[in-house]
């Protein structure tokens, strides 16, 4: 039985090479593809010589050209087994519509030194040079589809993306606008879940049955519970629990988890927080590195107020609390269960359970030299 490994050939234009097919990147397309495949996948490379300690352990490489990302897993095992059952030193992977050749099989005893192969055609020619036979596999030309190109990439996400929404359609996930619709082809959505126009869903997310997102919405290796409605929303890294509310006009950063039933309304931005079930942060609030408990109900123009300049700080707020309009909460601070802060209030110190916190005295003054003193000689 002999060893396959399996490796791209990054040799892709640089302004094609970023996250721009399908919101992933082509090397990483192929390696994906690998992981369904015979063989150890040794990942993207610029020269054969940077993984020439790793083939050394293999009998056979199959080599690929980054500027060839759609080649998938059938293609790959189909032009191995056919190399397999040749009796040529390597066979060159191409198609009857594109003279290009996008991949190789090659007997890696037949390749010799492997410094300065920068490609697949290098590899082939230093076969060739060794005095070892090369035959060639035609495949369907869709599979090796060139990206060579701005309008080459274009067609490709095209062809990408009409697969994807159709799988979703025969899914009974409801799309509304198929030319506004992108979905990672990492993510998951389930039955009955609504896609409104101008939605982008990315990476690993997981859309769960009867939500509805958007219109104008990202969604970024994120989850979304049952029935929840995602309005004009950006949420990246997080998770919002059944029938919760959201946006317009939101944003859920990093690491921020919104519970059931909850309601986040225009203006509201959410970072590395929890938000309990219940709760209600209607408008123009910031929830920073905070852990906040059900039923709370935040007022307009509420701040917690994280961060001194040095260091991050968290807030926490208990079940029932109720947060008055335009009151600033300074962490680290902690507000009891079904404790109450007056509107207008900077809450600089705990305040227990069922209490209310009013701070309204008139305290104007101007402190001279504090900041250089807080921070020293550092400025923005």
């Amino acid at each position: 039985m002999k060893k396959i490994c399996l490796a791209v050939i990054n040799d892709i234009p640089s302004f094609l090479s970023g996250e721009v097919l399908n919101f992933k990147s082509p090397k990483d397309w192929l390696c994906d593809a690998f992981a369904s495949c015979e063989g150890d996948s040794l990942g993207a490379v610029c020269c054969l010589c940077e993984i020439e300690d790793k083939i050394k352990d293999y009998d056979v490489l199959f080599l690929v050209s980054s500027k060839y990302p759609l080649i998938d897993s059938f293609t790959i095992n189909d032009s191995i087994s056919a190399h397999l059952s040749g009796k040529f030193a390597a066979t060159a992977i191409s198609s009857s519509e594109y003279e290009d050749i996008a991949a190789a099989v090659i007997d890696i005893s037949a390749l010799g030194e492997v410094k300065g192969i920068k490609s697949v055609s290098d590899a082939l020619l230093r076969v060739g040079e060794n005095g070892h036979k090369i035959g060639i596999h035609l495949v369907d030309s869709d599979s090796i589809f060139p990206i060579t190109s701005a309008s080459a990439l274009s067609y490709a996400n095209d062809a990408a993306q009409e697969a994807i929404i159709q799988s979703l359609l025969e899914n009974d996930v409801v799309i509304i606008s198929k030319q506004t619709t992108f979905v990672s082809p990492d993510a998951e959505i389930e039955s009955e879940a609504i896609i409104l126009p101008n939605t982008i869903i990315k990476g690993k997310s997981v859309i769960k049955k009867g939500a509805v997102i958007g219109p104008n919405s990202v969604i970024s290796d994120s989850t979304i519970g049952e029935g929840s409605v995602i309005n004009a929303c950006q949420i990246l890294e997080s998770t919002v629990g059944n029938n919760t509310k959201i946006g317009p006009f939101t944003q859920l950063r990093p690491n921020s988890h919104i519970g059931d039933n909850v309601k986040i309304g225009d203006f509201v931005e959410v970072k590395n927080s929890t938000i309990g079930d219940s709760t209600s942060v209607a408008h123009l609030t910031y929830v920073g590195d905070s852990d906040v408990g059900r039923k709370v109900n935040f007022g307009c123009g509420t701040v917690t107020v994280n961060y001194d300049g040095k260091n991050k700080f968290r807030t926490q707020i208990g079940d029932y609390a109720f947060i008055g309009c335009n009151s600033n909460l300074i962490a680290p601070v902690k507000i009891g269960d079904n404790a109450f802060t007056a509107a207008g209030s900077t809450v600089t110190h705990d305040v227990p359970d069922d209490a209310l916190y009013i701070s309204r005295e008139k305290d104007e003054r101007i402190i001279e030299g504090w900041a250089e003193k807080k921070l020293g000689k550092r400025r923005f």
